[in-house]
């Protein structure tokens, strides 16, 4: 998206490993992670672990698993809060985040600058594992690519555009009479089953309101799934993210931002 659409209003991406079990807790690989990431990672937070987002047996479902999670997520941030790693005792997730009071748009560093990033940490991840014979491959349950587009109310202003015209989706309305009244808000979401990436999307969509300013438009889009290649499933997933991208807004903003 960084090199089509270069002014995407891009403000998350996440790469992430599921392991089926606690594994990261065995033989210290998780502190001695968080130890050997202290220099590109020095400021450490920890906070109560928090449900994720799932598909199970068709329904959307908050997972939440503190036996192998454990109770506590470790939080490890670069020194300007835009690269952090998310560590729990069965997962490790890689995020680059635009602050609040970064720009909009060209900030968000390209696919490939940010997947080598969450490359390195799973070498350290790995190279520690197997120092202690833990052998982290085969106990991986899932991997999972996060997009979160933000679209604040001046970015839509500027394009000449309503909200109503940035997404792609029908929007309810109602009449009463000679009046129709059209849906202010919008909180929903979407699953896809995606088979060849052993996997499935889902699809989050808010159009939060700030005073002062107006509605924004929040869409994430969370793919999670498995296959053999890690590297393959995110080349997979990653165009598959595009193909959502260039699927939910319409096309006069896609040219906005190309």
């Amino acid at each position: 998206m960084a090199v089509k659409y270069s002014k995407a209003p891009i403000s998350d991406i996440s790469f992430g490993i599921f392991f089926k079990s606690n594994a990261l807790l065995r033989n210290n690989i998780l502190f001695d992670l968080i130890l050997q990431l202290g220099e590109e990672y020095p400021i450490v937070q920890t906070t109560p672990t928090l449900p994720f987002e799932e598909l199970q047996n068709g329904n959307i479902s908050q997972v939440l698993d503190q036996f192998n999670s454990g109770i506590i997520a470790h939080w490890l941030n670069s020194k300007d809060f835009i690269y952090k790693v998310y560590l729990l005792q069965n997962a490790m997730i890689f995020y680059w985040n635009r602050r609040d009071d970064m720009p909009s748009v060209s900030r968000y560093p390209g696919y490939s600058s940010v997947f080598e990033k969450f490359s390195d940490v799973c070498e350290k991840m790995n190279s520690i594992a197997s120092e202690r014979s833990v052998d982290l491959k085969s106990d991986i349950r899932l991997y999972s690519l996060t997009y979160q587009d933000r679209v604040n109310p001046e970015s839509y202003k500027n394009m000449g555009v309503s909200l109503k015209d940035v997404l792609t989706l029908n929007n309810p309305f109602i009449t009463f009479g000679e009046e129709k009244y059209l849906s202010e808000n919008c909180v929903c979401k979407y699953s896809i089953n995606l088979p060849y990436l052993n996997g499935y999307s889902i699809t989050s969509i808010n159009t939060p309101t700030f005073p002062g300013q107006g509605q924004a438009i929040l869409v994430e889009n969370k793919i999670k799934g498995y296959l053999e290649s890690m590297a393959g499933w995110f080349d997979l997933a990653h165009q598959s993210q595009l193909s959502f991208f260039e699927s939910i807004f319409t096309e006069s903003v896609l040219k906005n931002w190309e």
